[in-house]
């Protein structure tokens, strides 16, 4: 079962600032290695989750934040999310290689 507290890492990809407030755009990462989007808005009297959907059931970041904070973290996420999913790529042909060589044998 999900929880939304169960968090055993992070990673601090970029910041913006909009409106006298700095956006922290964070992947929160569970004990099974899932990962959720956090942008984090912070300013002189208040430091809340402008956007946070760990089930992917809300709205969306665009929907959500507003526009230039949006187009700002945006290159940011999508370079992360090109890094881990070549990440990804090649940890499953690693594991498919293993897999032919046990069965092989």
């Amino acid at each position: 079962m999900f929880s939304p507290w169960a968090f055993t890492g992070g990673d601090h990809v970029a910041k913006t600032e909009y409106n006298g407030a700095t956006y922290h755009l964070i992947y929160l990462i569970d004990e099974a290695g899932r990962e959720t989007t956090v942008v984090i808005k912070e300013n002189s009297s208040v430091c809340e989750a402008a956007y946070y959907n760990p089930t992917g059931g809300g709205r969306d970041a665009e929907e959500v934040l507003p526009g230039p904070v949006f187009k700002a973290l945006v290159p940011a996420a999508t370079a992360r999310n090109n890094e881990r999913a070549k990440q990804n790529q090649a940890l499953e042909r690693e594991i498919t290689e293993e897999y032919r060589r046990r069965k092989g044998n």
